[in-house]
């Protein structure tokens, strides 16, 4: 009992997670658009192309590979969790008469 009442807290506490991130990226990207967020660090690391030349191009949201796969391991994880979770609390309800499902 403790278990499923800690699992409903974590379920009810990170629901809003989607959104919030939905509007960190948006934010991010419009950010790196127009040149107010300062990604120095980032085009440090990426600076130089394949062939060692300096590349001084400015660094495009579409092209931020370790930042979209980050974001993809994060959200396919959070689904996994929340599939879970919400599984085991749908099988944890009383049975609903005439009511095939979750």
């Amino acid at each position: 009992e403790n278990f499923a009442l800690m699992l409903e807290g974590i379920y009810e506490r990170h629901s809003s997670v989607l959104v919030q991130m939905a509007r960190g990226a948006f934010e991010l990207r419009a950010g790196v658009q127009n040149g107010t967020i300062n990604l120095d660090s980032y085009n440090d690391k990426h600076r130089h192309n394949h062939t060692g030349v300096l590349n001084r191009k400015k660094v495009h949201f579409d092209m931020m590979e370790e930042t979209h796969a980050f974001l993809d391991r994060f959200y396919i994880s959070r689904i996994g969790i929340r599939v879970l979770i919400g599984q085991y609390l749908s099988l944890r309800q009383k049975p609903v008469q005439n009511y095939i499902g979750l």
